[in-house]
């Protein structure tokens, strides 16, 4: 019998691990896989953002369209890559390659929308007897094209102001405050409501927020009055109203912490605000009119045991409340934070809860409030989330809900991405609601000028479901950096794209630039406002800085 012998020769590898000779390690390590590309967007100024799903990705490098491009691993399933910008409509391969050898192929569509039209920003000019360094706008509702009004503060103590644009006329306006005003200049005003162009309500407080502030906006000039005082209290203990909504002229709901202010016939009224039996304690916060007799108001109250959000609805003169079940996936031992609510009919609401709930982390869901019924719907989380609850909402609570029409809706939210830590591990993104039924991520895409660093988006408006406006701002480092730019984001044709935000006339080098609020009258006609704020430039001294800083008007105009 013949015996024949095989010889096998072995190596030792990486300090134990046996491999043939002749075959690497890395050859025995499987290959890249590419099993899917998707949340690809772009723009026409820029690049795309894609996040790139497959197996065996660690270590990888990314090929798009033959040339390697900016990418970061999360693990060894999710990559995320932003190659540079094709024309619209292109489709472009895609390949990962790690030492074990090259992934298949993956083809994506490069798609852009269409540029919003012409940005002009503008430095605003000061208020009567005031300089414009001590102006800061916060809010601006557009009613109409060609008509938007916008609500400020002045620091140097002067009381609020108001700037009102129409048709290219703008008058910059003092809203007076009571007679009773201590004229310490504390005077604020937090919200503002325009159901039309010819009538606003804005309310906040005065007396270092010991009495209620409510002004109202004819058309021509603006009146204050002292909310009423509600008849268990004196106004000491109410404060500032924080948040208002109008129907329509004359038909308006506001409210502090624990009262709605309601406005019909002329006249306010306040009451406590209605809360289902067996509830202790309330917190108002949001509130939404679309039509003349009908608004919704959410917030939360204490029960004997714990605490539950409730949902508040005045039909008519009438108030009817009840306690808001919690999503059925929800786990967490708390509540969910509501971060934002807007009823685009009558009857037909719209909010998002979850987020930074009860000083944790927590999944975000949608609900669809309508006869009664409660309709929730949990947001997707992203491939790269660090994990299912790292959600958070944009701005101090408030996700900028809006729906232009019933079931449709967008928000923004934040999630923390794996891997990054700090604020540039926070991914913006906008959410969408559609039909009431589904929700849909959008991560934002990066501005061109800002691959590194932080941004975050503070406001949203949309003319119709199809055409929106975010509006915020970067920096390059972890803090907030004073020197970060404006940023601007619109959505058309299904694609959400950075767009560069002009810097007004004047602005000093060395200055941040944000904007901080946004509205739109008609698709292509929008407004933001915001500020640039001087430091000082590190080459020439200190000086005296916040003499340049300025309040700035974005508007947004088809070209």
């Amino acid at each position: 019998m013949r015996f024949v012998r095989f010889l096998f020769v072995v190596v030792l590898v990486g300090g134990g691990v046996l491999a043939a000779a002749g075959v690497s390690a890395e050859a025995r390590a499987p290959r890249p896989v590419i099993t899917s590309v998707e949340a690809a967007y772009g723009s026409s100024v820029g690049y795309a953002h894609l996040i790139i799903h497959g197996r065996h990705l660690t270590g990888g490098t990314v090929t798009v369209a033959g040339r390697r491009t900016d990418a970061t691993v999360i693990d060894a399933e999710v990559i995320t890559a932003f190659p540079a910008g094709h024309r619209h409509g292109t489709r472009f391969p895609v390949v990962v390659r790690t030492k074990a050898g090259t992934s298949n192929t993956a083809r994506y569509e490069f798609r852009h929308a269409r540029q919003p039209g012409t940005l002009r920003a503008v430095a605003a000019e000061a208020a009567p007897g005031g300089k414009a360094a001590d102006l800061e706008y916060s809010a601006t509702r557009c009613p109409a094209v060609g008509t938007c009004i916008s609500l400020g503060s002045d620091f140097s103590g002067a009381g609020p102001v108001a700037r009102v644009t129409t048709n290219g006329r703008t008058i910059t306006q003092r809203v007076p405050v009571p007679a009773d005003s201590d004229g310490d200049g504390t005077a604020d005003l937090a919200d503002l409501a325009c159901p039309t162009a010819t009538y606003c309500v804005a309310v906040g407080g005065y007396n270092a927020d010991s009495a209620s502030l409510i002004s109202t906006w004819d058309g021509r000039a603006w009146t204050s009055v002292t909310a009423p005082v509600p008849p268990e209290g004196d106004n000491g203990a109410v404060g500032a109203l924080l948040h208002v909504a109008c129907g329509g002229p004359g038909h308006c709901v506001a409210f502090d912490q624990q009262h709605v202010y309601t406005l019909d016939g002329g006249t306010w009224q306040v009451t406590a605000a209605p809360v289902p039996a067996g509830s202790r304690h309330v917190v108002l916060d949001h509130v939404s009119c679309p039509v003349a007799g009908w608004c919704t108001v959410t917030g939360s109250a204490d029960t004997a045991t714990t605490s539950r959000n409730i949902v508040a609805v005045r039909a008519g003169t009438t108030w009817t409340s009840r306690f808001l079940p919690n999503p059925p996936h929800w786990k967490q031992k708390f509540n969910p934070d509501v971060d934002g609510l807007d009823c685009a009919h009558r009857d037909r609401c719209t909010l998002l809860a979850g987020g930074l709930a009860g000083g944790g982390a927590a999944p975000l869901s949608f609900a669809t409030l309508h006869g009664g019924a409660v309709h929730w719907t949990a947001v997707p989380v992203p491939a790269d989330a660090r994990s299912a609850t790292a959600w958070a909402v944009a701005v101090e609570g408030d996700a900028s809900l809006r729906c232009p029409t019933t079931g449709t809706c967008w928000a923004l939210a934040a999630y923390s991405v794996r891997g990054l830590s700090g604020r540039r591990g926070l991914q913006p993104v906008a959410l969408r609601l559609h039909d009431g039924t589904t929700a849909r991520v959008f991560p934002m895409p990066r501005p061109a000028t800002s691959r590194t660093g932080w941004f975050a988006l503070s406001d949203l408006a949309c003319a119709n479901p199809s055409a929106c406006v975010a509006v915020g701002s970067r920096g390059d480092g972890d803090a907030n950096d004073v020197r970060g730019d404006a940023i601007v984001e619109t959505y058309a044709d299904g694609v959400w794209t950075p767009v560069a935000a002009p810097s007004p006339k004047g602005r000093p080098r060395y200055s941040g630039y944000e904007f901080t609020a946004v509205d739109c009258a008609a698709v292509g006609r929008c407004t933001a406002v915001g500020d640039y704020n001087y430091d000082h430039d590190p080459d020439a001294g200190e000086g005296e800085p916040l003499e340049k800083s300025r309040p700035v008007i974005l508007d947004i105009t088809p070209r």
